[in-house]
């Protein structure tokens, strides 16, 4: 008994002395593993965190905040799933990092919850809002569309550490790289991965690359090197550098992930000594530079005091004296309270860039922004194949060739390392027209296939094969329609606009059914602009102008007449008139029918133009007389017409003399052949009020001539007509 009590003693004092044993580690434990946290070295805290025998809410928070940010998200979502049903102070945080892990995860439906879950509590956050819309079906399929028909491939110097952020220099690319090139290795504690060189490929005529290394052993070795730009226009290297600890100065606490931008002039083929950039800032990071084409504009991020959020994008310009103005923010339609990074200038309108925020699939997703005199005007997700779940970045495109073509980084799924280096290259569309009988379901060969854009102007044409195909390369986004015919066929024309469209192109099939359709076309063009005249209004009429159908142009200007099996057996007329414009009557000849059954007429208007003359004929008299011959009568009903379907119009009758017979004479003379044209057109008609005389006498001749011919005389005995409101 006195053995079992003795024993008992001993093993609760030994109880006791391991858990104050245990205690006084955690407690070392959780002192270092704080440390390290609040120096951003999340693998040392991560090691120690989980040294501890139990950690409070806080610390595990701070646990799975550092799983996040060394890219652990199964790991971070399995600690934060701990804590999302905590009601404390850092709910809202937990609940937004706890969404964009499982978005990374591609476990969208959890992650939309969560991001629902923090908009009952913060409903404005329009960017919580952006993330919880990216988690929905419909914006998933729109963000999981190959909008930009672009292939991607991974690529042969991929290694299993860090590759990233690819420049086209030089015949080859420049990137940047965790790989150890050295014999010393510098472990970065934040991620664990070694420090970042400048590393550099050449491209063989064959399209392979060669071996990794150093872009310059002297001037870039020996730094923590991040996303670099190398300016064409002043052969100069903008590259961003992870200064050292100890070249910053912030009192105890050393900032040692701060950014600064060095310059380094490239000459006879090597770098010369680095220099700071004047923007440069002890208060804040700088990074990331790209540059306009004329090196004039620069565009890099920084967390400076005046930003949204983590990181911004900012711009400077050059000023004259060849230095650079105070940098000003580009605004909140791209900059957001999340991190925008890795920013690249393509011809100088168009802005990528990645970020966590915005509508995306993933982590940092690419986004295209374009900007108009210096401007943002619109921001668009880059979609699949560019982005994915995880973190995509560091686009950079090839100046040098008309192609969509270039390079951008990823950690996504089923690369080599960490970080991989993907090409992507445009891929043209390619469209594939099948014309079948609709019962029989055979091909028709020598079908006439007419491609059409979203403004109905045709972009491509031809004839299928032996085989009914017809197949051509066009651009999806402005391919909107597929006409077909065939001799003995109805025409049938299909919208394309709304079908699906895969990758590489499309399969469209027409079936057309046997039995003809004759029909008129054509389009109403302005004569001047030839821009397409929409709402013209089209009356048909049989060759005595008795009206036999009528029909307006739709809003490109097109329209329609539908006969059925059979053709007129007369010629038509269309009498055409729009808003501003002339009417016009034009003739058709009902006989001239292509194979597909279309008789095409397109009808060119005139614009109406105060003073401008009218384009008929001037009406002619007899020497010394003022009545209408047969001729000019003629011409006065073609005006009548005018008139007539112009109801607006008013018109000036000009009449004048030949230099024959004294000017008192003469203005009296053109005063009584001005009356005699507005008596005809009043007697078929018109309104005195729209016809204004006016009598010119010897005035204003036609041939100015003073020992004039017979024939120069009849010229100037004229009436001309002159637009003077509509």
């Amino acid at each position: 008994m006195k053995y079992t009590i003795v024993l008992t003693l001993l093993l609760q004092l030994l109880s006791q002395t391991i858990v104050l044993a245990q205690s006084t580690h955690d407690t070392k434990y959780m002192k270092k593993a704080n440390e390290y946290f609040e120096r951003s070295d999340y693998i040392l805290a991560i090691d120690y965190f989980e040294k501890a025998n139990k950690l409070d809410i806080i610390s595990e928070y701070k646990l799975a905040y550092s799983y996040q940010h060394t890219l652990q998200y199964q790991e971070s979502v399995r600690v934060y799933e701990k804590l999302v049903n905590f009601n404390w102070e850092l709910s809202d945080e937990v609940l937004l990092n706890y969404g964009l892990m499982l978005k990374s995860l591609e476990q969208y439906s959890k992650a939309g919850k969560a991001f629902q879950k923090y908009l009952f509590k913060n409903p404005r956050d329009h960017e919580v809002r952006d993330l919880y819309l990216s988690c929905q079906g419909n914006q998933l399929k729109q963000l999981r569309r190959n909008k930009f028909n672009v292939i991607i491939e991974g690529l042969s110097f991929n290694s299993e550490q860090k590759d990233f952020s690819p420049l086209i220099f030089n015949n080859g690319i420049a990137f940047c790289s965790s790989r150890p090139l050295k014999k010393r290795i510098n472990v970065h504690n934040r991620d664990g991965y070694s420090f970042i060189n400048l590393v550099k490929v050449n491209k063989t005529k064959l399209g392979a690359y060669t071996n990794v290394e150093v872009l310059d052993k002297d001037i870039f070795s020996n730094h923590h090197l991040g996303p670099s730009y190398f300016d064409k226009s002043s052969n100069t290297m903008y590259v961003t550098i992870n200064v050292d600890k100890n070249e910053v100065i912030d009192g105890e606490n050393f900032d040692i992930h701060h950014l600064e931008i060095r310059t380094t002039k490239y000459k006879d083929g090597q770098f010369q000594r680095m220099t700071d950039f004047e923007l440069n800032n002890k208060e804040f990071s700088v990074g990331h530079p790209t540059l306009t084409k004329d090196g004039n504009t620069i565009y890099f991020i920084s967390d400076m005091a005046d930003g949204k959020g983590g990181t911004d994008i900012y711009v400077s310009h050059r000023n004259l004296s060849g230095g650079w103005d105070p940098p000003y923010n580009i605004g909140e339609m791209i900059n957001t309270s999340g991190n925008e990074v890795f920013p690249f200038i393509y011809n100088d309108s168009t802005l990528f860039f990645s970020s966590d925020r915005h509508i995306g699939l993933g982590g940092l997703d690419i986004y295209k922004a374009n900007i108009r005199n210096n401007r943002v005007v619109s921001v668009e997700n880059m979609g699949y194949p560019f982005n994915s779940s995880k973190d995509d970045f560091g686009l950079a495109i090839d100046h040098d060739i008309e192609e969509f073509n270039g390079y951008f980084s990823s950690n996504r799924d089923g690369g080599t390392g960490a970080d991989d280096i993907y090409r992507f290259r445009e891929v043209p569309d390619n469209i594939s027209v099948l014309v079948v009988d609709s019962l029989t379901k055979e091909p028709l060969p020598n079908s006439t296939v007419v491609l059409s854009d979203c403004d109905k102007e045709p972009i491509s044409n031809g004839l299928t094969d032996n085989k009914g195909f017809y197949s051509t390369s066009v651009d999806l986004h402005n391919f909107c329609q597929v006409e077909a015919a065939q001799m003995g066929y109805i025409p049938k024309t299909i919208n394309t606009k709304y079908l699906e469209k895969e990758f590489g192109g499309m399969y469209v099939i027409v079936d057309l059914v046997r039995g003809n359709q004759i029909r008129m076309e054509g389009d109403i063009i302005d004569e001047n602009t030839k821009e397409k005249i929409p709402n013209a209004q089209i009356v048909l009429q049989d060759s005595k102008y008795i009206q036999l159908d009528k029909n307006a142009s739709d809003r490109f200007g097109h329209y329609q007449f539908i006969f059925g099996e059979k053709a007129p057996d007369q010629n038509m007329n269309l009498s055409v008139s729009a808003s501003g414009y002339l009417t016009k009557d034009a003739s058709v000849n009902a006989q001239n029918i292509s194979k597909d059954g279309v008789i095409r007429r397109d009808v060119y208007l005139k614009r109406m133009i105060k003073n401008d003359l009218l384009e008929i004929e001037n009406i002619y008299y007899p020497f010394d007389k003022a009545y209408l011959t047969t001729e000019a009568k003629v011409i006065l009903n073609d005006l009548h017409r005018i008139m007539t379907n112009n109801p607006s119009l008013v018109v000036e009758l000009g009449s004048h003399c030949d230099v024959r017979g004294s000017d008192d004479y003469n203005i009296d003379l053109s005063k009584r052949r001005a009356k005699s044209v507005i008596a005809y057109l009043n007697a078929k008609g018109v309104n005195t009020n729209r016809l204004i005389y006016q009598f010119y006498g010897e005035k204003v001749n036609a041939v100015d001539c003073i020992s004039c011919t017979e024939s120069q005389h009849q010229l100037n005995r004229r009436t001309e007509f002159k637009i003077l409101d509509y």
